[in-house]
């Protein structure tokens, strides 16, 4: 008998019964011996322990870990002839059988659905055809919130698929797309250090198995590289020797100096001021220097100015001398963007607040002007301040957030 994985959440498995699989000294699969039955006939059995080199059978060198689907792994692992247990594993928990364990199935389960939750979306898929004709608009509106709970879904699936080691090929996969499609729609709603970098190369990436040219000598988990230049927002984690991802933090990141408080004089629209900010050493901002405090004034084309920061590159020798700025340090430092993109800096915020009048509501519907009077849970604006989405770069002129109304009639 084989092995047989049976999970307790009922995930079809059973197309997937391992077993050893005897191989010559040069690690290529035997065939099948001709074992004769009760009717004179033969039948092929590739059961290990029958290629012991007796009666002109040939003698395995090694056994691997094989699978009904035909995959097999590359690694041997020695037979012991007067201990069949110890040679198959599976009572040990070691040899083929751990290897088929982690290097097969461990993935096949990554991937493969729970039985409940394959039988919940056939459900919702032939209630929702049968929806569709009877009550179309109701069908709509369940539509949208299956895409908004599968788009919630999909970015905390890919955020912990890339924490156990998955590549963005492995995502795009699962998602029917390519590799560059997936990272494109998902990548940045992850923490960056679990965004790819392409312009690091190979050992960077979590495919490469230790130990290799170029190791850290402090950690198990980066290149020399990549601790060095404090490289690892971008750079992928390996896998361990098992094939495992190598997901616990690397000692030489946890070990790096914290970000530096310093301060930055600089100026705009002839005001000058000192301001604090924040170096950092590495990570996405590594080189920057980031503003703290929300100071600046910054808007889109044709829309109210909001608080932000600002970061700060070093100088270059020909920048305009009207925009730099120095540092406590001394360092030279000019703007380059604001944190939130498509935005530009016009000013200092408390120069440039609105109007004590209050935000202009001529295009506010009347039956939304009430929920004004509370906060805005989605967004966060203040009692009084319109709603705003796209990270609080986009003024709503037009409504407000369900859940501020939601807010507003229960506080009622």
């Amino acid at each position: 008998m084989g092995w047989i994985c049976e999970p307790d959440d009922g995930t079809d498995l059973y197309d997937h019964e391992g077993y050893p699989v005897a191989v010559d000294a040069a690690g290529t699969e035997l065939p099948p011996i001709q074992v004769r039955v009760g009717d004179g006939g033969t039948l092929p059995n590739p059961s290990w322990y029958l290629y012991d080199g007796r009666d002109g059978r040939p003698l395995a060198a090694a056994v691997v870990a094989g699978c009904e689907c035909g995959w097999r792994s590359a690694t041997q692992h020695p037979i012991q002839w007067d201990d069949h247990e110890a040679t198959d594993g599976a009572e040990y928990g070691a040899g083929p059988w751990l290897t088929w364990s982690q290097l097969h199935i461990r993935p096949l389960l990554g991937s493969a659905l729970p039985a409940a939750l394959t039988d919940a979306m056939a459900a919702v898929r032939q209630q929702l055809q049968e929806v569709a004709t009877a009550r179309p608009l109701a069908a709509l509106g369940a539509v949208r919130e299956l895409e908004a709970t599968a788009g919630h879904a999909a970015r905390h699936a890919a955020g912990a698929a890339r924490e156990q080691g998955a590549s963005w090929a492995d995502i795009g996969r699962e998602l029917g797309t390519t590799r560059q499609a997936a990272h494109q729609r998902l990548a940045r709603h992850l923490p960056a250090r679990w965004v790819e970098d392409a312009s690091l190369p190979a050992p960077d990436g979590h495919t490469w198995q230790r130990p290799a040219t170029g190791d850290c000598p402090n950690c198990p988990c980066h290149t020399a590289r990549v601790c060095e230049g404090m490289l690892w927002a971008t750079a992928q984690r390996p896998a361990n020797a098992d094939g495992t991802p190598y997901t616990r933090p690397c000692p030489c990141e946890q070990a790096a100096p914290a970000p530096e408080p310093r301060e930055v004089t600089l100026t705009l629209g002839g005001v000058t001021r000192t301001v604090k900010a924040l170096y950092h050493h590495h990570g996405p901002g590594r080189g920057q220097l980031r503003t703290t405090g929300c100071q600046f004034a910054q808007a889109r084309p044709g829309e109210p100015a909001r608080a932000g920061d600002m970061i700060l590159s070093p100088a270059a020798d020909d920048a305009d001398p009207a925009a730099i700025a120095i540092d406590d340090t001394g360092a030279r430092w000019e703007p380059v963007l604001t944190l939130v993109t498509g935005t530009a800096i016009t000013g200092w915020w408390d120069e440039q607040q609105p109007a004590a009048g209050g935000p202009d509501l001529s295009e506010l519907p009347e039956r939304h002007r009430a929920a004004l009077t509370v906060a805005c849970p989605a967004c966060g604006s203040a009692p009084g301040e319109l709603c705003t989405s796209h990270s609080g770069t986009r003024v709503r002129r037009s409504d407000v957030h369900q859940a501020r109304t939601k807010v507003h009639q229960e506080a009622r």
